[in-house]
């Protein structure tokens, strides 16, 4: 049953779901605007509490002793703001109004994407002191460890920008693998930023199956994320990435539903009759062709 809240009436797409939790208000560098993900399909984390919902009412049926089904209301926008980490209790508490600040982190530092001299991006996160120390230590500068700007968590998030610039200034002098070789030897939690070309020619995408290949009618084969988590004694694979319109209509009608399939031909014909628009000359000769579609349901 649909709620009567204020907007229940109004319509609704990812972007402006994500706009409508605040998350752009804080994405994205100070100098710049708030910033959308254009590349995510946030939305779709409905879907995925929608799913444990389901799964917890199924759950509380057969296990709480209820025996009785319920109904899941999940909204477009409230799946987002419930990631959107401390906001409302910073809010809430402190009236706090985070802002962008780019690619740092308001409680860690430093924590950034740091540029290499070959124009790579190399990520680090060292906010304990533990791992301050091997990065201090790592990049041959441990008097940082002891620089009063920087000796605990609270002074070096009060002194980002200068700590920044010096592990900035580190990074430029040398190209990308160098520092992550260096980084990797001194124990230092490091990554590179990824491109897709860079995911498909990595060892850990494909040792654990990241990427699948799919068979398709239209493509042959085309190779895609793989199932994701994986279960010990049922692990689920993909079968297809996407049939075209009424792919399975047949299965449904004649197995699901029973429908013999004289009736089910019968409908089918009946149905391509009436909607049919009348052919023209040109079709009636030339045969048809089967129009080609997007890989992975992709407009």
């Amino acid at each position: 049953m649909a709620r009567p809240d204020p907007y229940s009436q109004r319509g609704g797409y990812g972007t402006i779901a994500e706009a409508f939790t605040g998350i752009p208000s804080f994405t994205g560098f100070p100098d710049g605007p708030p910033t959308l993900m254009s590349s995510l399909r946030l939305a779709d984390s409905s879907a995925t509490f929608a799913a444990m919902a389901a799964m917890f009412a199924i759950y509380e049926r057969d296990q709480g002793g209820s025996a009785k089904g319920q109904a899941v209301d999940v909204s477009l926008y409230e799946p987002l703001f419930r990631l959107a980490e401390a906001q409302a209790i910073a809010y809430d508490q402190l009236k706090l109004v985070r802002k962008r600040i780019g690619n740092r982190s308001t409680t860690d530092s430093p924590r950034n994407a740091y540029k290499t001299h070959d124009g790579g991006y190399v990520t680090i996160s060292a906010g304990t002191q533990k791992s301050f120390d091997r990065l201090t230590a790592a990049i041959g500068m441990p008097e940082l460890s002891t620089d009063e700007r920087f000796t605990d968590a609270f002074s070096r998030q009060r002194n980002a920008d200068e700590l920044d610039a010096i592990i900035a200034g580190w990074f430029l002098k040398q190209d990308l693998p160098q520092r992550l070789d260096i980084l990797g030897k001194g124990e230092v939690v490091s990554g590179p930023i990824y491109t897709i070309e860079d995911i498909f020619n990595d060892p850990q995408y494909a040792s654990r199956g990241s990427i699948v290949s799919v068979p398709d009618p239209d493509f042959g084969t085309i190779r895609m994320q793989g199932a994701t988590p994986r279960m010990t004694r049922t692990p689920g694979h993909i079968r297809h990435a996407g049939k075209e319109l009424g792919g399975d209509n047949e299965e449904v009608y004649l197995s699901e539903l029973g429908m013999s399939r004289r009736i089910r031909l019968a409908e089918v014909a009946a149905r391509d009759l009436e909607k049919a628009p009348p052919m023209t000359y040109t079709q009636k000769i030339m045969p048809t062709r089967r129009p080609t579609r997007a890989p992975c349901g992709s407009a």
